[in-house]
C-alpha cells in the first residue's frame, strides 16, 4: 500500500509599514498536517493567509487570502500555532503554504525549503 507524503512550503514576508520595520522573527511552529480529504481527492495547491502578531509575538488573528477550499483550514489552523519573537509592535505578516503530494512512507508533511 502507497501512502503519500505530503510537502509544504511557506514563505513569510511582512507587509508594507510606514516606517522600515525589522520582519518577525518566527520563534516555533508546528509542522502542518495535510487534510484527509485533500489526500483522498489528490488536492494540491497554494493557500495564502494573512498572519497579525501582537507585541508578545503570539497569534492573533488569521485570515484566508485564497487558496483551494479543501486546503484552507488546515493552513489557518496551523498558523495559528507559531509563535514569533516579542515586539514593540503589532505586525502584519502573509504566509503561504504550498500542498504538494508525493510518493512516500510519512503521513507528515516535509519542509521543503523557505
Amino acid at each position: 500500500m502507497r501512502k503519500s507524503l505530503a510537502a509544504f512550503l511557506f514563505v513569510l514576508s511582512t507587509l508594507a509599514f510606514a516606517a522600515p520595520a525589522k520582519p518577525p522573527c518566527l520563534v516555533s511552529m508546528n509542522v502542518p498536517k495535510y487534510p484527509p480529504l485533500a489526500r483522498t481527492a489528490r488536492v494540491q495547491g497554494t493557500v495564502i493567509v494573512k498572519i497579525v502578531i501582537n507585541e508578545k509575538g503570539e497569534v492573533t488573528s488569521v485570515t484566508e487570502v485564497s487558496g483551494h477550499p479543501l486546503l484552507k483550514e488546515a493552513a489557518i489552523s496551523n498558523a495559528k500555532t507559531w509563535y514569533f519573537e516579542p515586539s514593540a509592535e503589532n505586525k502584519e505578516i502573509v504566509a503561504t503554504y504550498k500542498y504538494i503530494l508525493d510518493e512516500g512512507d510519512s503521513d507528515r508533511p516535509a519542509p521543503i525549503s523557505r
